[in-house]
């Protein structure tokens, strides 16, 4: 293989690297957060669909508004600049995709499952929490988009 080739092999390598230890510490801060947290604190029981659903959503909306962010953060406090920043940042727009690439899969799964009669999961409503979880994304990336190209037209006005 050419270097280029070993130099785009790498920078993907990095990548993923990145884009993990960024999901995993963001399920950490959501589940202690907003689950572990509010239960012990106000006794509140969340079902295990409620809870995948909470956790669900809250990761894909912290990745996509913040996970440039996080994952520069994690490059300085884990990997001390080891490498080139332009190599460790997390795209936003491959996170959106991955996500919702993800949803559609799931969509379709569960979609055939319930349309012969055979559940995914033996708890009750899990399915339904993931599917509601793409919805209310959704509903969150199209007002955050929305709203930035209304932000937009309104700096273009005002030059």
């Amino acid at each position: 293989m050419s270097n280029k080739r070993l130099s785009k092999l790498g920078t993907i390598f990095l990548n993923q690297r990145t884009f993990v230890l960024v999901y995993i510490l963001v399920i950490l801060f959501v589940y202690l957060f907003l689950i572990f947290i509010p239960s012990n604190l106000f006794d509140v029981c969340f079902s295990l669909s409620a809870t995948i659903y909470i956790v669900s959503t809250a990761i894909a909306i912290i990745l996509t508004t913040w996970g440039k962010r996080i994952g520069r953060l994690v490059n300085h406090i884990f990997f001390k600049k080891q490498e080139s920043s332009e190599q460790m940042e997390i795209d936003q727009k491959k996170i959106r995709f991955i996500l919702i690439a993800v949803y559609f899969v799931a969509i379709i799964v569960f979609t055939i499952a319930s349309l012969m009669s055979h559940p995914v999961f033996v708890t009750d409503k899990m399915d339904y929490s993931i599917i509601q979880s793409f919805a209310t994304y959704i509903a969150y990336d199209r007002l955050v988009r929305n709203y930035m190209s209304l932000i937009k037209k309104e700096e273009n006005k005002q030059q």
